[in-house]
């Protein structure tokens, strides 16, 4: 998210320079760092996601993931690596706005926008795989949501369990017939009379 957010405001100080003149070099100089600084998060976080693996899930879905993580990771290196060698061929000549933005930068970028297109469709395919097999959890929850559900299902008894053992331990009902009640002084008689 701050790396989207950082390459953002890079392109976006770059548009500013264009449109309101050449006067503003430190703008020039901070975009530049933000286009580099932005796909470098990217890149930290597409390695942090690649090492997170599903705990209960089988070979099959752990290819799905990585086929999903590989292009995110190429992608993400290839934006870091336009923003660095356009950061260098950059920096030594004088050049203001848009012309900012070399060739290589663009090529590269385009590359990388092609990669997230990729990973994104192999995402979708491995959502769809992984709802066709048996409906497998597709995230593990995490912190203490993890516990409160953990508990809820340990007080709660499944509906359909539920269901069936009230039906097998339902007591049948059976009549059974009360004496009579006797009068109060036939009471006291009889007790006295023993």
């Amino acid at each position: 998210m701050f790396g989207t957010l950082l390459a953002f405001l890079g392109v976006f100080f770059l548009f500013i320079q264009e449109e309101k003149g050449y006067g503003y070099f430190k703008l020039e100089k901070h975009a530049l760092n933000m286009l580099v600084a932005g796909p470098v998060l990217w890149v930290i976080g597409s390695i942090h996601n690649s090492c997170q693996i599903y705990e209960r899930a089988d070979g099959h879905v752990q290819i799905l993931q990585q086929c999903v993580y590989i292009p995110f990771l190429m992608g993400s290196l290839s934006f870091m690596l336009s923003a660095i060698l356009n950061y260098h061929e950059k920096s030594r000549d004088i050049h203001h706005g848009l012309h900012l933005l070399g060739g290589t930068w663009i090529w590269l970028g385009i590359f990388g926008s092609l990669m997230f297109f990729i990973g994104g469709l192999t995402n979708l395919i491995k959502v769809f795989k992984m709802q066709q097999m048996n409906g497998i959890r597709l995230e593990k929850l995490r912190g203490e949501a993890h516990e409160r559900l953990l508990s809820a299902r340990e007080a709660q008894i499944p509906l359909i369990m539920e269901h069936q053992t009230n039906i097998s331990h339902q007591p049948q009902e059976t009549k059974v017939t009360l004496p009579l009640p006797t009068p109060y002084k036939d009471v006291l008689i009889g007790q006295t009379k023993s």
